[in-house]
């Protein structure tokens, strides 16, 4: 970036790459027979089923919702039953991101496979 250049100079250039990004988005979730989603931050049962049913009409395979809730203090990790197929919810030390053992834990038994072109 050039000191002083107007934002709309670069506005092209960063409005391309978000399309390419949003498409490219689009084309796996729309080629995937299995997703998984993650969402880091709180979110209450209405706004889960809320993302889930806005994503079920935009995808024609299977799919997951994890959230991940993070709370200050908080030494482990407690999972969440709120009942709803495909959705589990999972709170987490607010410090997370960069906690492996979280991750291990959360992630425990999951495997990926490559099932887009």
């Amino acid at each position: 970036m050039i000191p002083n250049q107007h934002w709309t100079h670069l506005y092209p250039a960063y409005k391309e790459k978000l399309n390419y990004r949003i498409n490219k988005f689009i084309e796996i979730i729309s080629n995937s027979n299995s997703i998984l989603f993650v969402r880091w931050g709180a979110v209450s049962v209405r706004e889960a089923v809320e993302l889930q049913s806005v994503l079920s009409e935009m995808i024609q395979g299977k799919f997951n919702i994890l959230f991940l809730d993070p709370i200050e203090g908080l030494k482990g990790v407690n999972e969440i039953d709120w009942g709803i197929k495909g959705i589990c919810t999972v709170q987490v030390p607010s410090d997370g991101p960069n906690d492996h053992s979280m991750w291990d834990y959360v992630y425990n038994g999951l495997t990926l496979t490559k099932t887009y072109s």
